[in-house]
């Protein structure tokens, strides 16, 4: 006979295996303790998407992100991601705001999945949020010059200029992307650090800041860097790339680069084909095994 559960409480539980709730489709509220859990990602696979998270009052924002990967609709009875108000949202796309968004921080509900080209453009956002924006469309942020960090871990694409002049810029978590446009990040001068191991091509002006502030480039799978892309960064220190020697044009990177000693960091089996691959840039850096 099958058993239906309709509600778990486990607020004492440190580890949820795999697929423990899998398929539950009745239940609805499940209760956890302070400290969040180790859950499998398939732990509530199958289950409702309406279902409750109870937990401490006090322990709510924390568990939010969780809420977010495990489909709970809500925590302790409320919205986990509730729209605030003048936030103009269409379907699954952020259309803009209006006047009446009050704050500088921004977290989008997870089934946002597009921020429209000019939602946010010039806007006097210090942090935006979005755990299921998978697409980021031109100018979508441009201008909005005291923007600080951003959060899209599921981000695929980016569109042109669509962090353009974003002087405050320092924190970009998104480790999916797979496309940049054209002048994508163009003077996001306060950048220090460029992490986007699925990139495979660098287009022209992506990373191009004035007195940019740029010290560490990990574009471990990259295949091509166009011309100006990293144009004016002449504070890079380390730079990584993957086996295969990517094609670099001649205006790549800033000439004055070249009397920096840059490390870059290649797989220990690719050390030899780019030491010897006559590429200027190759031979300007100092190449070494990653660990």
């Amino acid at each position: 006979e099958k058993t239906i559960i309709k509600e778990v409480h486990v607020p004492s539980v440190k580890k949820i295996e795999a697929g423990a709730f899998k398929g539950a489709t009745s239940l609805m509220k499940v209760e956890l303790g302070a400290e969040i859990p180790d859950v499998a990602d398939d732990a509530f696979a199958g289950t409702s998407d309406a279902k409750d998270l109870i937990v401490p009052e006090g322990a709510r924002e924390q568990y939010k992100e969780f809420a977010a990967k495990h489909g709970f609709n809500t925590i302790n009875g409320k919205e986990a991601y509730p729209i605030p108000e003048g936030v103009q949202i269409e379907g699954t796309e952020l259309k803009g705001l209006t006047y009446m968004f009050a704050g500088n921080k921004l977290e989008l509900p997870p089934r946002i999945t597009k921020i429209r080209s000019r939602a946010l453009f010039g806007k006097s956002l210090k942090s935006v949020t979005g755990l299921g924006i998978v697409e980021i469309e031109g100018s979508a942020l441009r201008n909005s010059k005291e923007l600080i960090e951003v959060n899209f871990p599921k981000l695929k694409k980016i569109a042109a200029n669509a962090f353009e002049n974003c002087p405050n810029l320092k924190t970009v978590h998104a480790p999916l992307v797979e496309e940049i446009g054209v002048g994508g990040f163009k003077d996001c001068k306060s950048l220090v650090e460029v992490n986007f191991p699925h990139l495979k091509t660098i287009p022209q002006g992506v990373f191009n800041a004035r007195n940019g502030n740029l010290e560490k480039v990990v574009l471990s799978g990259v295949a091509s860097i166009d011309d100006q892309a990293f144009a004016n960064q002449l504070n890079i220190k380390s730079i990584e790339f993957g086996s295969a020697l990517p094609k670099l044009t001649p205006q790549a990177f800033d000439d004055g680069l070249k009397s920096r000693g840059v490390t870059l960091f290649v797989p220990a089996d690719a050390v030899s084909a780019y030491t010897n691959s006559g590429e200027k840039w190759f031979s300007a850096f100092k190449i070494k095994a990653k660990q």
